[in-house]
């Protein structure tokens, strides 16, 4: 991983805005770096086989509209910060070895995709949000 993390931070000089680097046969921990990925807004890491837990430094990724960490095999809690990711549309963790609960940072998302089905996570209270956010778990 080491290689990657110096691919990383070449790559913050140029403002990327898309990273697909899912079936590369991956292994280890997602490095914190890509968190120095400001203008990232699209990050698929999925098949592989990355560990460990999910990196705290996703949520400094402001404008990532779209993370897909599946499948891998993660471990741990997904961290809160990923709450602080405003422009999140679709977030899928699913086949993973992810413990605990979704994180209560996510009570106000509009609609919860779990296993394939459709969960409602709003009441009639919930104002309209300009986006919703679909979350695919466990």
């Amino acid at each position: 991983m080491s290689f990657l993390v110096l691919f990383l931070k070449k790559l913050d000089s140029i403002q990327l805005q898309q990273l697909d680097l899912s079936s590369n046969h991956l292994i280890g921990k997602i490095p914190k770096e890509f968190g120095i990925l400001p203008s990232l807004f699209k990050l698929l890491l999925g098949n592989n086989n990355l560990s460990r837990s999910i990196p705290s430094e996703l949520g400094n990724l402001s404008n990532l509209e779209i993370l897909d960490l599946a499948p891998n095999n993660l471990s741990g809690e997904i961290p809160p910060l990923i709450r602080e990711l405003q422009y999140l549309e679709m977030l899928n963790l699913s086949h993973n070895r992810l413990s605990g609960t979704i994180p209560h940072t996510f009570d106000e998302l509009i609609s919860l995709t779990k296993q394939g089905q459709q969960v409602s996570c709003s009441d009639h209270n919930t104002p309209h949000r300009e986006h919703s956010i679909v979350l695919i778990c466990f």
